[in-house]
Parts: C-alpha cells; sequence; structure tokens
C-alpha cells in the first residue's frame, strides 16, 4: 500500500496523494480539517491517486457538504476513473462538481443501446 496523504498544493488547492479506501478515508478526513482554513473556494486535485473504492466516493462527498455548510464552492480535478464509475452506477456522478480548469475531465459515457441477443437493436414491447 501506498502512503496516503493530503497537502496544501497552492492557495485553495489541496493536492491528494495515494490510496483512497476504508483505512485511508478516515485519516484523510482528519488532516483535510486541519489543513483547512475555511476562508476561499477549494480545488481538490486528485491526480495523485493510485487507487480508490467506494471510500473514496464518500469522501468527496463528505467535502462537498462540508463546503455547503461553510457556504463555500468545492471542486475536483482529475477524478479517477473508479470513483467516476462507482458514482455513475450509485447515481450521484452529477453530485460532483469538476474544476472548470481540468483538461483531464471526461464527460461519463452515455448508456449502452439494448441489444437482443442477435446483435440488433430491440424494439420497444407494445401492451396489449
Amino acid at each position: 500500500m501506498t502512503e496516503t496523504d493530503i497537502s496544501v498544493a497552492a492557495r485553495g488547492v489541496w493536492q491528494v496523494v495515494g490510496e483512497l479506501s476504508f483505512e485511508t478515508v478516515p485519516g484523510l478526513l482528519a488532516r483535510a480539517r486541519q489543513l483547512d482554513s475555511g476562508q476561499s473556494d477549494l480545488i481538490v486535485d486528485l491526480s495523485g491517486v493510485t487507487r480508490a473504492n467506494s471510500a473514496g466516493l464518500v469522501l468527496l462527498l463528505e467535502w462537498l457538504d462540508e463546503g455547503r455548510r461553510r457556504q463555500r464552492a468545492v471542486r475536483f480535478r482529475h477524478i479517477p476513473d473508479s470513483i467516476r464509475n462507482i458514482a455513475r452506477v450509485s447515481n450521484v456522478l452529477d453530485l460532483l462538481p469538476l474544476d472548470p480548469d481540468d483538461k483531464g475531465a471526461t464527460p461519463a459515457p452515455a448508456p449502452k443501446k439494448k441489444v437482443g441477443a442477435r446483435g440488433k437493436r430491440r424494439k420497444p414491447r407494445r401492451w396489449r
């Protein structure tokens, strides 16, 4: 397991490095509360995250909630694909605001069309 940490990269920007898992998220949450000056909007850069599971998604949602309580905007940069996938399946992807400067941001893929056994698109059933 890699070492997980959060640090201030610039004014209003946090850099997260390492793994976001059930073991590391509680420590990151406590560390983030120590770093938080509460004075400006916040961008959380996740480009250093090596691995993430649903605990990482919960951490991002917790930071959003904390930001709302303090009346400040929280945005995310370079959200890992694993967190995006969990958020999409959980129907909360739209809750994660992306930093507009995030050049690596990719929109979530559109859902696949339903295809029948013969590879043809299924027609909707008509009720009689």
